[in-house]
């Protein structure tokens, strides 16, 4: 038992400044500033997250450090429809003084992709949930903002299993 508990011991002491540093990535990615973002991925790197984890943030600062690499991250961000790259690469190209035309183009799909990222992210609740009304509306937002049936095909089959459910209680009555 000690042997088990100095393992967890080591394993949350590894664990905890990870968490931490992932935490601070997602904050400097959200305030889309450049010099927090370099300590982020600095610190990242200290305590051993993966390539994989930092990837995104290294693009995502390389993008921002001159106008030839913020145009091109734009282009990539609108390619990829990333949300959290499109707000990132939208910023960084203001500052770079990239051409408006561009970063208009840009929000423009923003303002599209965003409300699909949020319809996705209350998919994922719903079917965590998983409650008749929080399945229907999450759906029915779904199909709203023009997700793919695909997207939406498991919250189905949950919201499916649940009428079941109901109609078996109700018989069961």
């Amino acid at each position: 038992p000690q042997e088990e508990i100095n393992n967890a011991k080591a394993v949350l002491s590894t664990e905890e400044p990870k968490e931490k540093v992932r935490e601070q990535l997602k904050q400097a990615e959200k305030s889309c500033d450049v010099a927090q973002l370099k300590a982020a991925i600095v610190e990242a790197k200290q305590v051993g997250l993966s390539p994989d984890e930092i990837d995104l943030f290294e693009k995502l600062l390389k993008g921002a450090e001159s106008k030839e690499k913020a145009e091109a991250a734009l282009e990539n961000a609108m390619a990829e429809r990333s949300v959290a790259g499109l707000k990132f690469a939208i910023q960084q190209g203001r500052e770079a003084g990239i051409d408006s035309t561009r970063i208009e183009a840009a929000e423009v799909i923003l303002k599209i992709e965003e409300p699909k990222q949020k319809a996705r992210e209350e998919l994922a609740e719903a079917c965590e949930n998983a409650t008749i009304p929080i399945l229907t509306a999450a759906i029915e937002n779904a199909k709203a903002v023009d997700l793919t049936p695909a997207e939406y095909s498991e919250a189905e089959e949950l919201l499916r299993q649940e009428h079941e459910k109901e109609t078996l209680l109700a018989v069961a009555k």
